[in-house]
């Protein structure tokens, strides 16, 4: 029985969303694989999402980048945080090691923290980064206004060079401290339930037009509520417990799944983040997006969907004055711009794993 730790980092949920399809993938492949997840991301994610078991352990290796909502992120914070983890990094090696050899790994996953890669090489274990950027390149812009990001960078990027191997998702920036890279297509979710019964299960009148809010619960606060009453024509689907009222349907629960929403909405409203782009690119929904300060992954993700999918900015003024109607009718008339891209991204990865693993792929 072959064993594998699964580093990931909690920022968002992007990143745990796409590893689990990667786990998933290699279930299939491998039944007898056995999985350590080690992770700060919630553990309804695995629960919800991956097939067949796997250890969940709270542990924190990276910081990510810390924000108070999604349009936000909080540098000062970060800094603040990582510095409390560096003077963990000892305990946390020593830790890391210990659980490696005791578990008898084979092999570490990472999706993206840094420490992942040299915990591997400390032990000589083959080790497999996933993603479309590192947090080096999220920090580097950041020295100039907090130049204790410098150091920061120039270890992660140290770091991040122990990798064996990294594979690289579409919407990347260079990731140039991975001495050996990959370039696999797309990693996420599929609807299992088609358009028209989503729809159905959801008791969408023939004929209205629904806007899913991809927004975590700590946006809550900004939506306009008493704009999107007057919105007629439109259900809006929400993630906010209790939001239920005229035009604004709370999310079913686990009754309809996450991708099943994306496949049943004409819009999906978010900011742009991997895993949101990547799951309604595969479902073929079009995208309104808000931007986010400090956060260079944004710049990637908004040209890539520029190029590939049906997509329109929303921007921030009219998103908090609750402007959207003009803009959702402008994306719901362009006419379909869908490129033709693989999406097999996660099978893939867990080829390439399995024949890091020694088995075949």
């Amino acid at each position: 029985m072959r064993r594998v730790a699964f580093y990931i980092s909690g920022h968002g949920l992007g990143h745990a969303v796409r590893v689990v399809e990667v786990m998933n993938a290699l279930k299939e492949a491998d039944p007898s694989l056995k999985f350590f997840i080690r992770t700060t991301a919630p553990g309804w994610i695995f629960d919800l999402n991956l097939v067949g078991e796997g250890a969940v352990e709270e542990i924190n290796l990276d910081v990510g980048a810390v924000q108070q909502t999604s349009l936000w992120i909080d540098k000062e914070e970060t800094r603040r945080r990582w510095q409390k983890t560096e003077e963990r990094w000892e305990e946390i090696l020593v830790r890391e090691m210990t659980f490696i050899k005791r578990e008898k790994i084979d092999l570490v996953f990472g999706d993206i923290p840094p420490l992942a890669f040299r915990i591997a090489s400390m032990v000589s274990l083959p080790s497999v980064a996933m993603g479309n950027f590192g947090w080096d390149w999220i920090y580097e812009p950041w020295i100039e206004e907090i130049p204790d990001f410098r150091k920061l960078v120039e270890t992660i990027r140290e770091d991040y060079s122990r990798a064996s191997l990294l594979l690289r998702l579409p919407a990347n920036e260079p990731m140039a401290c991975f001495r050996t890279v990959e370039d696999i297509p797309l990693v996420a979710r599929r609807a299992s339930k088609d358009r028209t019964t989503v729809r159905r299960e959801l008791g969408v009148a023939e004929g209205e037009r629904v806007v899913l809010l991809a927004f975590p619960r700590s946006d809550e606060k900004f939506i306009p509520w008493d704009f999107l009453r007057e919105m007629e024509g439109m259900i809006f689907l929400s993630p906010f417990p209790g939001s239920r009222c005229e035009r604004v349907y709370p999310f079913p629960g686990e009754r309809i799944c996450f991708p099943d929403l994306v496949s049943g909405s004409d819009v999906v409203l978010s900011k742009p983040g991997y895993g949101i782009v990547a799951e309604c690119y595969v479902n073929q929904t079009p995208v309104l997006y808000v931007m986010r300060d400090d956060f260079r992954e944004c710049d990637l993700l908004v040209q890539w969907m520029r190029k590939h999918m049906v997509c329109e900015p929303l921007q921030r003024e009219d998103f908090f004055s609750g402007k959207w109607e003009e803009p959702v009718q402008l994306l719901l008339s362009k006419s379909d711009n869908w490129s033709s891209l693989p999406t097999d991204g996660a099978r893939v990865a867990a080829n390439r794993i399995l024949q890091m693993l020694g088995g075949r792929g």
